[in-house]
């Protein structure tokens, strides 16, 4: 096709692309209210909650006494506690050492027909290394606690397998 065709043909084509940008914008995620954001605390979905255990089986790392200054479909933010077992001289004997820090809840995610915030990211208030660990900050993908449970959306609980599996 000669070079002027193409051009003719690119400014003909031009103004139709631009209508179908905006009279068919890109689809964005339903409108949630902040009533309807959850995350996890353990195997448990919780909106706002009080504390978010990291450690389920014997836990040894959590954060409490949160504070939430945001809570919505664009992520939440708090202050809270975190504490840590330092197993010294063994977990049951440890101590536990805390630090103040900042929270931050983003990724918004939909499962089971519920929208969970589901990256948990904790930073000492101070910008000192947290407790137990050689860094400032600890990030971690809390929807690993929708496959560790049983959570039915039909019955908004947790229920056993009944088969034991």
């Amino acid at each position: 096709m000669p070079k002027r065709k193409i051009i003719a043909a690119s400014a003909l084509l031009a103004p139709f692309a631009l209508a179908a940008i905006f009279l068919f914008p890109d689809s964005k995620s339903p409108s949630v209210s902040p009533s309807q954001v959850y995350t996890w605390d353990c195997e448990y979905p919780e909106q706002k909650p009080e504390a978010i255990t990291l450690t389920c089986a014997d836990g040894g790392m959590y954060v409490d006494q949160i504070d939430w200054s945001r809570w919505d479909e664009s992520g939440a933010r708090g202050t809270g506690t975190y504490n840590v077992n330092n197993c010294d001289p063994n977990c049951a004997e440890g101590t536990f050492l805390r630090a103040s820090v900042d929270i931050q809840l983003k990724g918004l995610t939909q499962y089971q027909n519920k929208y969970f915030l589901r990256t948990l990211v904790i930073r000492s208030s101070d910008g000192e290394n947290l407790p137990g660990i050689s860094m400032n900050l600890y990030e971690w993908d809390v929807m690993e606690f929708a496959s560790g449970g049983n959570y039915k959306e039909s019955t908004n609980s947790l229920e056993s397998n009944k088969d034991g599996k």
